[in-house]
């Protein structure tokens, strides 16, 4: 689960996300299912790095960031394992879906 804070309420909002781990950071992606649009709690963090993650049992205080180019190539394939469909979102879109990459604080 990700919480970030709304960019426009300030409410603390709840995703439900696959993820995966490099390191010890994890790591999401902005698929939406392909949509034209970035989803929300992209948004949220992209004005407020500040997210709290729960895996499991534990929950974990991060800063979130973009992948950049070299990450995102050497990620992707990583995500795409975890979840096939990653690709098929990619092509079914002109929008460079985000990896997402949170450190704990």
């Amino acid at each position: 689960m990700l919480t970030t804070r709304g960019r426009k309420t300030g409410k603390r909002r709840r995703t439900a996300l696959i993820y995966g781990q490099d390191g010890a950071s994890y790591i999401v992606v902005a698929s939406l299912g392909g949509a034209t649009n970035h989803p929300m709690w992209y948004l949220n963090l992209t004005a407020d790095p500040e997210v709290d993650l729960q895996v499991g049992p534990d929950l974990i205080a991060g800063r979130a960031r973009k992948a950049n180019e070299e990450e995102k190539r050497r990620l992707w394939p990583v995500m795409a394992k975890i979840w096939p469909d990653y690709d098929k979102y990619q092509m079914k879109t002109r929008r460079k879906i985000p990896i997402v990459i949170i450190d704990p604080d």
